[in-house]
């Protein structure tokens, strides 16, 4: 069985990836680690800033997800910084917005 590591402190991710590899032959082995996150709304930028992180701490093959949310009404706001968005507006000052 092959082993992908999956370097995340968050339980949803985690979740999420177990759902999507279901079907294939795949163990998982996580690690709790928090990865710096660059501050740029380019998705990919920081995705993969965070797999060179993460192979840097288990020293082998690895992957680290990252994602956005764009509001194609707000010229895609707020891109890659939903959590920001969500702890200073919260979803009703989002749904204000628009």
């Amino acid at each position: 069985m092959e082993k992908i590591v999956f370097v995340t402190s968050n339980k949803g991710k985690i979740a999420t990836a177990k759902q999507y590899f279901e079907n294939m032959n795949i163990e998982f082995e996580t690690y709790n680690y928090d990865l710096i996150e660059p501050r740029t709304d380019d998705i990919q930028e920081i995705a993969k800033s965070k797999v060179l992180q993460a192979y840097d701490v288990v020293k082998k093959p690895c992957i680290a997800q990252d994602s956005g949310f764009f509001i194609e009404e707000l010229n895609g706001f707020p891109r890659a910084f939903v959590n920001f968005a969500l702890d200073t507006l919260g979803i009703e000052g989002i749904l204000r917005t628009m």
